[in-house]
């Protein structure tokens, strides 16, 4: 079974934030090495992450670019046709373009779900919200079998 799990929100909301925190989960929790894979030169990093797992025989991938005019739908497919990611974790807006490049990997086989990053006003708690919904994310995906 292979699924992509988008984490749409407004731009400035956590969602980098909160896939950057997955990405340390799923290193520290199922003590796998994390394999970064560059960006094209025309999508602007900044502080985002892109990287690949391997979790007991199944590939996760995590693109935390979600802004749109970054060409996520061509990241999106490089990250199943070339790196053959059977999970898919990334970030986009809430719609557009980048809502519709995800909505073109499910048509690709993968079961698509939808959710989004914590959004606290006025605290100071941000950075243990953003840890506690990348764990969040891993223990649904293990309860609906696409993570060992």
């Amino acid at each position: 079974m292979k699924a992509i799990m988008a984490l749409w929100h407004l731009s400035n909301k956590g969602k980098t934030e909160t896939l950057r925190e997955l990405a340390s989960y799923l290193e520290w929790f199922h003590g796998v090495t994390r394999n970064n894979i560059p960006y094209p030169p025309s999508a602007p990093t900044g502080p985002d992450i892109r990287c690949l797992f391997n979790i007991n025989g199944i590939t996760v991938a995590i693109d935390s670019q979600g802004d749109p005019n970054t060409n996520l739908l061509a990241r999106l497919r490089d990250l199943v046709t070339t790196h053959k990611a059977d999970v898919i974790f990334c970030a986009t807006r809430t719609r557009g373009e980048t809502v519709g490049a995800v909505e073109s990997i499910q048509a690709m086989g993968y079961d698509l779900i939808w959710t989004s990053s914590y959004h606290l006003c006025n605290s100071g708690s941000t950075a243990h919200a953003n840890r506690l919904k990348a764990q969040h994310m891993v223990e649904l995906m293990k309860q609906l079998r696409y993570l060992p």
